[in-house]
């Protein structure tokens, strides 16, 4: 989206610079004889035209003043909040399967759509205050990529993996009753959604027996307005993050009944 609106932009750029010289020759200059340039032609073709440029703009705009906006007011901020509670999870359950990166398996919902690596530990936990995780794209995984990789220099390492993001553990708390840890993205990288250094996530996670209450907290900033409002980015998030809640509890329930 942001490659498209700066070659959007810059074409814009180039039909105001020729405009006027278009004009001219198309009608003449203004103090000289006019040259009718749609005389020539029907009614029905000018209607049509004139209907074509009307359509254009309608689409053109959107794209100017969201770019204005962006440059002259900053990102679009979006802030939410979940929280939900799970029958028959423990709290410690639901915690390593939402936090512990070091311990996650195979099949854990992230591992499977993306590889990860704690390149720092954190103080006194490998996920703890501190620690630094990198999550990566297969090149595989998605279309165009050499296009991309060259045009935004994105970070490539061994095994054709593509840097998606880099978070930082900020605060760690893991105490029975009160566990709570907060993660601030400060590096994106391909297919990455928002402003990198703008994304936070509080998660809490409280419960009581065979009852656990997760709280997520999540704060980033969109490059788009307009993006944010005909794809309902928003909704899209919070619907996506439940849902892996979910999934989760739900592996949580699975792993007890096994053991």
């Amino acid at each position: 989206f942001e490659c498209f609106s700066a070659m959007l932009q810059a074409t814009l750029c180039r039909v105001v610079l020729i405009l006027p010289a278009l004009a001219e020759a198309a009608y003449g200059s203004s103090g000289g004889k006019k040259k009718g340039f749609l005389n020539q032609y029907s009614h029905n073709f000018k209607f049509s035209l004139f209907w074509i440029c009307v359509l254009l703009g309608a689409l053109v705009v959107p794209f100017l003043v969201d770019r204005l906006m962006t440059r002259l007011i900053g990102p679009k901020k979006l802030t939410w909040r979940i929280e939900k509670e799970f029958e028959g999870v423990s709290e410690e359950a639901l915690w390593e399967l939402l936090v512990r990166v070091d311990k996650w398996e195979k099949d854990h919902p992230v591992r499977q759509s993306c590889e990860l690596e704690v390149e720092e530990k954190g103080q006194g936990c490998p996920v703890g205050k501190g620690s630094v995780v990198t999550y990566y794209r297969r090149t595989s995984d998605v279309e165009d990529t050499d296009e991309a990789i060259k045009e935004n220099g994105y970070k490539v390492v061994e095994g054709g993996k593509v840097v998606f993001c880099k978070i930082r553990c900020s605060e760690y708390k893991d105490a029975p009753g009160d566990r709570r840890v907060v993660w601030e993205t400060f590096e994106g990288g391909l297919g990455y959604p928002w402003v990198a250094p703008t994304e936070t996530k509080e998660l809490c996670v409280t419960g009581s027996g065979k009852k656990a209450k997760v709280e997520l907290r999540h704060a980033a900033a969109h490059f788009s307005r307009f993006e944010c409002f005909y794809a309902s980015v928003f909704s899209k998030t919070q619907d996506s993050t439940e849902a892996y809640l979910s999934q989760v509890a739900d592996m949580a329930k699975q792993m007890k009944k096994g053991q």
